[in-house]
């Protein structure tokens, strides 16, 4: 339930202060010696808007009398969140963007940009609401703060499905749950993190993917059951009714789906009780109970004309509403739902057209030109790699191959000597075995040319193998 803060109690505030600072100056004084985190713990622990009211004054006034201008930015950012009306809520996150002009850091005033995003969304005034997000998600990047580019790229994914862009909305979805995992720890929000999970859940059963959105639904039901969180409970209890609608289960969507709307009703959220009633008439009209159907379609139109604004999803709403009251041949209810059709038709389109353009301008082209910048680094990167290993084998082969010439020449150099070495000792075999006949032949006093003509007659006689013939015989 949003707070709101009309003039009179506006005042009875002021004046409640005043009061605490006059009857209660030194406990005042006391404060502001304190620490700015000591009264934010105060601020934090106080119950009811009055106190909380009453220690943000303090904290804010501190920050003036010291002139702290971090302090301040943070005195505004607590009064942007504990306002819920327009005016005092835009007023302080204006003050941060005003204040941290030329003076901006990681935080700020990338969450100002943020609150006034949700502020916008929460109004049903997309436009607004994604230029903001647009504008934090500049900042995130800027910063390279990891935390605040998952959390701005989960608003963009959430404008992409509003739009249509089912599977870009999926990609994005993917990608800040899986971020929400591996960061747990260092994130420390449940709600980021069930909001992680019910995106996916969400989308699928816009794709009518029904494992992956009941896997998702069950996971998230144990999740915020063991968070203790009972808005996401029954928002994955609702989801899975809408998935068993999906599978042709069309009773138990039912008896799951009405279940959970008085829990919606209560807390007067009016984009779950939209889903919820729609899927229920259409639940109703499979089982030929169209009067029912038509009860639940009559909702949807009642919420569309209080908040101007509904998901592509529910634009059969109005096809079913029309198609009923032309059957009926009901002219008045069937020109007040064309009437409502058209007009549904026309904001839609209006939405999708300025929203789809400026998400590709300043989101989708940005990120591809980022990813194309990043491709041509990781090529120029790979194409360096390739020349040094170019080069390296260039080198490897050239010392192989001087490395391959140096052992051929060597081989050939060893070869000749190996080859003279045999020749000399040939030469000196020879050498000795002439010295040696010659020896022989002064011996047995026999002339040379006998000696030699009878060397030359044996070793014809060995090479006919003359010495195999019967005939010849050592025997005289």
């Amino acid at each position: 339930m949003f707070l709101k803060i009309d003039s009179f109690r506006y005042i009875f505030l002021i004046f409640l202060f005043s009061s605490f600072l006059i009857s209660g100056q030194d406990k005042v004084n006391t404060f502001f010696h304190d620490s700015y985190e000591d009264i934010y713990k105060e601020y934090v622990d106080a119950t009811g808007f009055e106190k909380k009211f009453f220690y943000a004054t303090l904290y804010l006034k501190k920050a003036k009398k010291e002139k702290n201008n971090l302090y301040l930015i943070r005195a505004y950012r607590i009064f942007s969140l504990l306002y819920k009306d327009e005016k005092k809520s835009l007023f302080y996150a204006d003050s941060i963007i005003d204040l941290t002009r030329w003076n901006e850091n990681e935080h700020y005033p990338a969450l100002a940009y943020k609150s006034k995003g949700d502020y916008y969304y929460n109004k049903n005034n997309f436009k607004k609401a994604l230029h903001n997000y647009l504008l934090f998600s500049t900042y995130a990047k800027k910063y390279n703060h990891e935390n605040y580019t998952s959390s701005a790229n989960y608003y963009i994914g959430i404008i992409k499905r509003r739009v249509g862009n089912l599977d870009e909305a999926l990609d994005i979805y993917r990608e800040n749950f899986f971020f929400t995992q591996k960061n747990e720890n260092s994130i420390n929000n449940d709600i980021t993190y069930l909001n992680s999970i019910a995106s996916l859940a969400n989308v699928f059963n816009d794709l009518q993917s029904v494992d992956s959105a009941s896997f998702y639904n069950k996971y998230g039901i144990t999740e915020a059951l063991r968070l203790n969180n009972d808005f996401y409970y029954s928002h994955f209890a609702l989801n899975q009714g809408i998935t068993h609608y999906n599978k042709n289960d069309f009773q138990t969507a039912i008896d799951s789906i009405e279940k959970y709307i008085p829990y919606f009703k209560k807390i007067n959220n009016l984009q779950e009780l939209a889903f919820a009633y729609f899927y229920c008439g259409e639940s109703y009209l499979a089982i030929d109970n169209s009067e029912k159907a038509m009860d639940y379609f009559k909702n949807v139109d009642t919420i569309f004309q209080k908040t101007q604004s509904l998901f592509p999803a529910l634009r059969k709403n109005y096809l079913r509403l029309t198609h009923y009251y032309r059957e009926k041949e009901d002219l008045e209810g069937l020109l007040n739902y064309i009437n409502q059709s058209i007009k549904f038709d026309s904001i839609l389109s209006s939405d999708i057209s300025y929203l789809d353009a400026k998400i590709i301008k300043e989101y989708d082209m940005p990120k591809l030109k980022a990813e194309k910048e990043k491709v041509i680094n990781e090529m120029r990167v790979q194409k360096k790699v390739y020349k040094n290993i170019l080069l390296l084998l260039s080198v490897l082969i050239f010392l192989l191959i001087t490395a391959f010439i140096i052992q051929y020449k060597k081989r050939k150099l060893y070869k000749k000597r190996f080859n003279q070495i045999i020749k000399d000792k040939i030469k000196e075999q020879d050498f000795q075995k002439e010295n040696d006949d010659k020896t022989v032949i002064k011996r047995i006093n026999i002339s040379e040319n006998i000696v030699k003509n009878i060397l030359a007659e044996l070793d014809l006689f060995e090479k006919n193998n003359g010495f195999i013939i019967n005939e010849i015989t050592l025997h005289y």
